[in-house]
């Protein structure tokens, strides 16, 4: 009796484990390069590096649960969009009610650039070509931004999937200034 109950025991907590891997909370995340330089080349000099680490929002996990577990239509376009000074991101933030930031249309683009993702085999997409802002005027940058299925700078429509800050805070871009952006969005446990 003693082996039969230190073999369920065994079964018990072996089943817990498995049971415990198996509820680790997946967790979204994206981490963004922006390059800023002098001009549009590049051998043109450097005028800061830095790196956004941001958060999926909830309408972001919603779409990424419908489309992939309950048939909801899938979004096919994706643009990136750059805030206007340090973005406070929140949970709850949609393109329509995003209090804590807001949206840079100072670039000579006529629209939010499309991201096209490459899906890799480590849990991972990325644009391969990196999205190349042109700024127009003196410019405020804090950080970016993913929405689907809406380039218009400054809408407030589409499906917003996350946004983020850049780790080194504020940087002040002038006319002629390019700003290059490379966004990873990667799918891994807590």
């Amino acid at each position: 009796e003693q082996l039969e109950r230190s073999g369920q025991g065994d079964r018990m907590g072996a089943s817990a484990g498995i049971r415990g891997h198996l509820i680790d909370p997946a967790r979204f995340i994206g981490r963004w390069t922006m390059v800023a330089r002098r001009g549009r080349r590049a051998t043109d000099p450097i005028l800061f590096e830095d790196e956004i680490k941001n958060i999926v929002v909830d309408l972001g996990l919603n779409t990424l649960l419908g489309v992939t577990l309950t048939r909801e239509t899938q979004t096919n376009t994706w643009h990136v969009g750059v805030t206007s000074g340090t973005p406070t991101a929140a949970a709850g933030d949609t393109m329509a009610s995003h209090s804590g930031w807001a949206e840079l249309t100072l670039y000579s683009e006529a629209a939010r650039l499309t991201w096209v993702g490459s899906r890799s085999a480590n849990l991972s997409a990325t644009n391969p070509t990196a999205l190349v802002f042109t700024i127009n005027t003196g410019a405020t940058i804090g950080g970016a931004f993913l929405v689907g299925s809406a380039n218009t700078k400054g809408g407030t429509t589409g499906t917003l999937y996350a946004v983020g800050a850049l780790a080194g805070g504020n940087r002040v871009l002038a006319s002629g200034d390019t700003l290059s952006i490379t966004a990873t969005f990667t799918n891994t446990t807590a």
